[in-house]
């Protein structure tokens, strides 16, 4: 699995969450055994022309894959006027409900309760009454059981299931204007303090992005964790923040301008719109950069640009 890092200076990003949390039933132990934990959750949305990049930082529980499910609730719900607009513009009778400001507001009030519900589930009997946001009552009709009397080890599949089926909604809406979604998913140097099998769980956070549709990267506060990450990934690959940021736009040409492969002045063309000297060797330089370390491909001179 092919997984982009790139170092970054710690970022307290614009929007903060705090859930309660028990770590029974899970297969990682970020707190003892039946404790409450309160946390926090660190994200934001950016959305500029047809790319979207959501950022998500969990920190020590980077490897909770139930807080990548959090992250991007706390996203989409956020964006409520935007998904309005979009399920207007987009004409499909499947967003035609989106459109209506009362059901989309309960549609991504029970998201975000179903993510909620996924951190206190385990155990023999889910911990529901430690979060007041959570109605329970609303859970066990969305899973159309009562969550109390389903085995404990069944209760977080049933609601990553219902969860899903949400979410894939409204990515699919997403994707059919946009052409770029990206997830920056921070990781903290605090990581390799762990035991390995804390790291190993990231692999099944990319797995899970992925199968929604977002193309990934990992911002590293501290570098030591690239080492750590090499061992979970069968490739990884290390760039500075200035040679991804051209990264994304030769992928935002390839979507919108889609071809076999691309000359040095086409892409010049495209990026400056002036083949300048100046122009001509920065971008050739940034290109074999990113030849070299695996992200792009040359072909007979030109420059094949996958997604």
């Amino acid at each position: 699995m092919v997984c982009i890092a790139f170092p970054c200076s710690y970022l307290n990003l614009k929007n903060k969450s705090s859930v309660v949390v028990c770590d029974d039933d899970m297969t990682i132990k970020w707190s003892s055994p039946g404790d409450i934990e309160n946390y926090n959750i660190q994200w934001d949305v950016r959305i500029t022309g047809k790319k979207m990049k959501v950022q998500i930082d969990a920190s020590k529980r980077a490897t909770d894959i139930r807080f990548l499910y959090l992250g991007l609730s706390e996203v989409f719900a956020s964006l409520m006027p935007l998904i309005n607009n979009l399920s207007q513009k987009c004409g499909d009778t499947k967003f035609s409900f989106l459109c209506n400001y009362s059901n989309l507001r309960k549609f991504l009030n029970e998201l975000k309760m179903l993510s909620y519900a996924m951190l206190l589930c385990g155990g023999e009997n889910p911990r529901f009454e430690k979060n007041p946001r959570l109605n329970v009552e609303v859970v066990n009709e969305l899973v159309g059981r009562d969550l109390a009397k389903v085995k404990s080890k069944k209760r977080l599949p049933l609601l990553v299931k219902v969860w899903k089926e949400r979410i894939n909604l409204l990515v699919e809406l997403f994707s059919k204007n946009m052409n770029l979604l990206f997830l920056e998913y921070y990781l903290d140097g605090k990581l390799t303090e762990y035991p390995p099998q804390w790291l190993e769980e990231i692999v099944n956070v990319v797995r899970e992005a992925r199968s929604l549709g977002f193309k990934v990267l990992f911002p590293l506060k501290e570098r030591n964790i690239y080492e750590m990450l090499k061992q979970s990934f069968s490739e990884v690959i290390l760039v500075e923040q200035q040679s991804l940021r051209f990264y994304e736009s030769l992928l935002e040409i390839a979507c919108e301008r889609p071809q076999t492969c691309y000359s040095l002045f086409e892409i010049v063309g495209y990026l400056h719109g002036n083949p300048s000297p100046t122009y001509t060797d920065g971008t050739q330089r940034f290109l074999e950069e990113l030849v070299s370390c695996g992200l792009l491909r040359k072909v007979e001179g030109k420059y094949l640009i996958e997604y």
